[in-house]
Parts: C-alpha cells; structure tokens; sequence
C-alpha cells in the first residue's frame, strides 16, 4: 500500500510502502525551502534512523529498514515549524 498524508498543488508528502520489509522511500515536494529533517522512531521511542536535508524544498530518499527489527514504527518528518507523523510496519 501507499501512503499520501497530503496532497496539493504546492505540497506533497508520500511514504511507502506500507507494511514495508526491505527499504521506506519518502518523496516530499514543499512550496518552501527550509530544513527538512527525517526520523525513523520504534514503537519504544527511540530514533532508529535521522537524515537532514538543509534548505531543501524536495526530499526523495529510501530507507533501509531490513536491519530493524519487525513491528511498528514512526516516520516523523518536520518541515520548518511543521511536523508530519506516520506510522509504518515492518514486517
């Protein structure tokens, strides 16, 4: 499955696949620059995984998660003051 949390004309953010096994590729298109920053986050709270992009507007990256243990995750994305949150499974 794919996951669009937003779509408009000016701003997309699109994390998938969901349940993932191998990788989470994360496609972010903003109308801003600002720093972008990416989190992997376990079911326990602990970040896993963080990727900064400086001054970016557009984001497509994949994550490898085949290391991570199975279960429940978070992908926090925060975009200048504005924080995105998905949750996402590891089978």
């Amino acid at each position: 499955p794919y996951t669009t949390l937003f779509r408009s004309t000016a701003r997309t953010l699109e994390i998938y696949p969901n349940p993932a096994t191998h990788h989470v590729n994360v496609n972010m298109n903003m109308n801003q620059s600002s720093d972008i920053i990416l989190q992997v986050i376990s079911s326990e709270g602990r970040v896993v995984e963080t990727r900064l992009y400086p001054n970016s507007s557009k984001v497509s990256d994949a994550f490898d998660v085949s290391q991570y243990a199975r279960g429940l995750y978070v992908i926090k994305v925060l975009h200048g003051k504005t924080t995105y949150l998905e949750r996402i499974t590891l089978e």
